[in-house]
C-alpha cells in the first residue's frame, strides 16, 4: 500500500481502497510523507503519530504521516525520530501522497549533497526555495561549472581569489565595501578584482539571466 501511493502517481482508486481495507488502514483527509534511513531494527516507525502507516521501500524507511498540520505533530515526529535525519514533504491528500514522498527524496538529495544541514527534521514546507533550486544538485553543479567557466584558465589561487569576490560582490548587490567586510580584505582589493572579472565576464555581469545563475551556483560552492 505505501509503495502503491508514494511510487504510482495516479494510482487507480480501488486498487488503494482494497489494499487500505486489507492491512486495516483509514486513510485520512491529509498526510504528509517521512523519508528517514531506518536503523535495524527501526525504533523510530512504532513511536510515530497513531494511524501512520510505515514500510520500508529501497533501503529508505517510508512514512505516511496523517494530518501533518495537527497541533503538536512536528514535536511528535521529532520525538519519534531521536534527532535521526529525516525530511517530510509537503502535505497533501492521499491521492497525491507521490508528491509529498517527490519532495521528502528531493530534500534528502539536497541534504547529502550537503546543501542543508546534515541533521534532525527538514520540513519540505520551510525549504521550497531550496526545493526549487537545489532539487538537482548534479545539475546544479553542471551550471555553476559552466557559469564559471571563465576562470578556469587562471592558476588555482587566482580562481580562488576571483571565484570568493565574484560570489561575496554578488550576495552583496555589487557594494565594494560589503564585500570586502565579507571577505575580509581591503575594499581596493575587492575593486581590482571586480575590474578583473568584468574582463572575464563581460556584460554578463550586468545581465539577469547571468546574473541570476551565478547566485545559484554561489549555493553550489558553498
Amino acid at each position: 500500500l505505501v509503495r502503491l501511493l508514494v511510487d504510482s502517481p495516479g494510482a487507480d482508486p480501488a486498487a488503494v481502497r482494497e489494499a487500505a481495507v486489507s492491512v486495516g488502514w483509514e486513510p485520512p483527509a491529509e498526510l504528509a510523507v517521512l523519508v528517514y534511513r531506518p536503523g535495524s531494527p527501526d525504533r523510530v516507525a512504532a513511536h510515530l503519530p497513531a494511524g501512520t502507516l510505515a514500510s520500508t521501500i529501497d533501503e529508505s524507511a517510508v512514512a505516511l504521516i496523517p494530518d501533518p498540520r495537527a497541533p503538536g505533530r512536528r514535536g511528535e515526529i521529532e520525538r519519534a525520530l531521536r534527532g535521526r535525519a529525516a525530511a517530510l514533504g509537503t502535505p497533501a491528500p492521499v491521492e497525491a501522497a507521490h508528491r509529498s514522498a517527490d519532495r521528502a527524496r528531493a530534500l534528502e538529495r539536497i541534504r547529502e549533497s550537503g546543501m542543508l544541514p546534515g541533521g534532525g527534521l527538514l520540513l519540505a514546507e520551510e525549504h521550497l526555495a531550496e526545493l526549487v533550486t537545489l532539487g538537482e544538485p548534479e545539475l546544479l553543479e553542471e551550471l555553476a561549472e559552466r557559469r564559471l567557466a571563465p576562470l578556469a584558465e587562471l592558476t588555482p589561487g587566482a580562481r580562488e581569489r576571483l571565484e570568493a569576490t565574484l560570489l561575496a560582490w554578488l550576495d552583496n548587490q555589487g557594494v565594494v565595501r560589503d564585500a570586502a567586510d565579507a571577505l575580509h580584505v581591503h575594499a581596493q582589493s575587492v575593486r581590482y578584482r571586480v575590474v578583473k572579472l568584468r574582463e572575464l565576464f563581460g556584460a554578463e555581469l550586468d545581465d539577469p539571466t547571468p546574473r541570476y545563475e551565478l547566485l545559484l551556483a554561489r549555493q553550489s560552492r558553498r
